[in-house]
């Protein structure tokens, strides 16, 4: 996968994480090649591949803490993501 040097952590303080992802892969199903986000750079299918894969990784990573009663505090980055900006609002 390109490493995408402008990407960010997004924030999900006030957004459904499971609706995101469906919305993007409605995106993807629109079969276009240039995405002018609200915010942010303009990008192209490689970056919404980046964010849904990341949506997807964390949907895991905190099932996987809540059923093994692992404290959400212990949840850092995934590995993938640890080069984006604005790290500090991954909590």
């Amino acid at each position: 996968m390109k490493r995408n040097d402008n990407a960010c952590i997004n924030s999900f303080l006030h957004a459904n994480p499971q609706q995101w992802l469906g919305i993007l892969y409605k995106i993807e199903r629109l079969n276009i090649e240039t995405i002018v986000p609200d915010h942010g750079e303009v990008c192209s299918l490689t970056e919404l591949n980046e964010v849904k894969a990341y949506i997807t990784d964390l949907l895991e990573i905190v099932t996987s803490a809540v059923q093994s009663n692992q404290s959400l505090d212990k949840i850092s980055v995934p590995s993938a993501n640890q080069h984006w900006s604005f790290t500090t609002y991954f909590k």
